[in-house]
């Protein structure tokens, strides 16, 4: 018996030292699992503010257009009313 008690207790520390190191692993796993769900959601909020940012420079890169135009309106306008005041003035001389 002894024998067999001798092998039984080898086998149970073989057991117990497996097993701590299993839960190791899981803490370890679990440690990892808690990383990556905190960069999933900074990358959720970075995706947001990347939106943001994008929306904004649209707005911004539609302003030179906006201006482009307002100003070949300004030209159309001077330059029409420029022709009308010439037809006028030479019309009443």
């Amino acid at each position: 018996m002894d024998e067999n008690e001798a092998a039984i207790r080898e086998r149970l520390t073989a057991v117990e030292s497996s097993v701590k190191s299993a839960h190791h692993r899981i803490d370890n796993i679990e440690e990892l699992t808690q990383s990556v769900k905190s960069l999933a959601v900074e990358t959720k909020y970075l995706k947001e503010d990347i939106s943001d940012v994008k929306e904004k420079i649209d707005v911004i890169a539609g302003r030179p257009s906006q201006i482009l135009t307002v100003i070949i309106t300004a030209l159309i306008t001077a330059t029409i009313s420029g022709f009308v005041g010439f037809a006028i003035t030479n019309l009443l001389k």
